[in-house]
């Protein structure tokens, strides 16, 4: 099995999201944050949901129709994505531990990629995409922060993005790693419930549909598939 064609699906079935290109954030840019509220804003957003989580969302990419994106984390930072068609079937699953790459399940080809991109996020890690879901600060233990030109930037030695935060309350609205840029709006607290995605070749819209905080006790099994391009 071609693994072009998985990395199609990882394209459909992820993080970051939901309508088509045209559609985009209508977030008004703030002026530039001081150091003084870089210092209380970070310290805000620096704390992810604690817990299990659950996300539902709507999907849409371009060439697709409204696909179903769940997403499911449990205590110890081990997760699910999963992306169902219009009929409810499941077409993708994508799972990780902490720390790990995303290891993508394509059904329809019956294979399985390490590595590839979830849900528009192709050259966003899987674990940062998650605490951007939930509205945190997508920071790894032993990165850089620091206020630079009015934004907060995040960098580490394999990767940087530029954050920009709006305030009352404190939240995330665009994210800027490369050619990916990360629009987030319709926020609930510091969650955002609109997420549009834009990158060289890609662009998704997500729409969170339901949350739930606690109430994941055991991820679903992967499925039994051979990798794709094995003999």
């Amino acid at each position: 099995m071609a693994p072009t064609t998985a990395s199609r699906f990882a394209a459909i079935a992820a993080v970051v999201l939901t309508l088509l290109v045209g559609a985009c954030s209508t977030t008004a840019r703030r002026p530039a944050m001081t150091a003084e509220e870089f210092s209380q804003a970070t310290e805000d957003l620096r704390r992810p949901l604690e817990g299990s989580v659950g996300l539902l969302y709507r999907l849409r990419t371009a060439g697709t129709g409204r696909l179903g994106l769940t997403v499911l984390v449990d205590d110890h930072g081990e997760g699910r994505m999963t992306v169902a068609d219009t009929f409810g079937a499941t077409v993708a699953v994508a799972a990780w531990t902490r720390g790990d790459q995303p290891v993508l399940y394509d059904l329809r080809e019956e294979c399985a990629v390490r590595g590839r991109g979830v849900a528009g996020f192709a050259t966003l890690p899987m674990d940062r995409a998650i605490l951007l879901m939930t509205g945190a600060l997508p920071l790894r233990d032993g990165d850089e922060l620091r206020l630079e030109d009015g934004a907060a930037v995040i960098s580490s030695s394999s990767w940087s993005a530029r954050v920009e935060i709006a305030t009352a309350p404190w939240r995330i609205t665009r994210v800027e790693a490369g050619d990916l840029v990360i629009r987030l709006s319709d926020h609930d607290g510091i969650v955002p419930g609109r997420i549009v995605v834009k990158g060289a070749d890609e662009s998704a819209e997500l729409e969170l549909r339901r949350l739930e905080r606690n109430r994941i006790r055991r991820l679903p099994d992967v499925p039994d598939l051979p990798w794709c391009g094995a003999p």
